[in-house]
């Protein structure tokens, strides 16, 4: 259940209205809360149409430091948002808020902004949400996508079973582009993470133990390699053996959503790296072993630093290709 104070809407039992199989992520809206987003709507209508408004400059606000010009700024709009150019929860958040909500929003965006390390710095301290975006209402802290999407689900789909709102979502929104193939749109982190570890593992025992005759037989686990990223690439973790170990460990721990179509195209890079490697170990020419040690190399790193470090290689990747405007 909501909390009645929007600074700490709690729903611990959700994950995101994006996944279709928990029964508890529905968060219903207190009194307060949907009286305030009939205000703000209201206003809205008053004042013109639902926007996002990109503020540019904070040292226009009050305020002797810069953490003082950050709250002025927070409590002089209805919504405030700081969010990422590339962040794709920031844009369905933009997306929930404007179009489906009607509400304008007053946006910062940290990594196009001169100060936008101090401004990131001291919202994380003020909040204590570590991820983008972070939204605030009537001054008061909302919270990221999750809780955007958990007021949207509770005002629009109250009454309707978990399964449907997912599928009223589905048709009623534009959230953002869908992945490929059978690819999910929301992934669970954890499953990756142990996907990224377990496929670490082989990789590296197949780029090093490759060389010795005795271990003909890696030639085909390097193929195998590769057609478990291509299933992973097409459907994610449901059809991937490697992946299956993933869904197993993972059930130990509470879900951690991802978007899935950054991860889609890491899997992407991923299945490259891990066919070009089988090619170049089972074919006849000079050197051939060595640079298909070298690329199942790259992909050890890679699925270590996914692993172990929770960097996505991939991701960034993806990143850079939609600031450039390629992706």
């Amino acid at each position: 259940m909501a909390s009645t104070n929007i600074k700490s809407i709690d729903h611990t039992g959700s994950v995101t209205i994006r996944s279709c199989d928990d029964e508890h992520s529905s968060v219903e809206l207190s009194d307060v809360e949907e009286g305030m987003m009939k205000h703000l709507q209201k206003k809205t209508r008053e004042n013109g149409e639902a926007r996002v408004i990109i503020v540019k400059d904070i040292s226009r606000f009050e305020g002797a430091i810069l953490e003082d010009k950050i709250d002025h700024f927070i409590n002089s709009f209805p919504v405030v948002m700081f969010s990422r150019t590339w962040c794709l929860f920031c844009r369905d958040a933009e997306e929930l808020l404007v179009e489906q909500m009607g509400v304008t929003v007053h946006c910062v965006k940290v990594d196009k902004h001169p100060q936008g390390k101090e401004i990131l710095k001291y919202i994380y301290s003020k909040t204590n949400h570590k991820t983008t975006p972070v939204i605030f209402m009537k001054g008061d802290f909302l919270g990221g996508f999750d809780e955007v999407s958990s007021l949207y689900s509770s005002r629009y789909f109250k009454g309707l079973s978990q399964a449907d709102r997912c599928q009223a979502i589905m048709e009623k929104s534009k959230l953002n582009s869908q992945p490929y193939f059978w690819y999910p749109q929301t992934i669970n982190g954890n499953v990756v993470r142990i996907t990224g570890v377990v496929t670490c593992f082989i990789s590296s025992f197949t780029a090093v133990l490759i060389h010795w005759e005795q271990l003909f037989f890696l030639r085909y686990v390097s193929i195998a390699i590769a057609f478990d990223f291509f299933l992973r690439m097409m459907g994610g973790a449901r059809i991937s053996p490697m992946s299956w170990i993933g869904l197993l460990i993972s059930k130990a721990f509470d879900p951690n959503p991802r978007n899935g179509r950054p991860k889609q195209f890491a899997t992407v890079l991923g299945t490259t790296l891990a066919t070009l490697s089988s090619v170049f170990f089972n074919v006849n020419f000079a050197y051939s072993d060595i640079v298909g040690s070298t690329l199942m190399g790259m992909l050890a790193v890679a699925t270590f630093m996914e692993g172990f470090l929770d960097y996505c290689v991939g991701c960034t990747v993806f990143r850079w290709g939609v600031n450039l405007g390629l992706l």
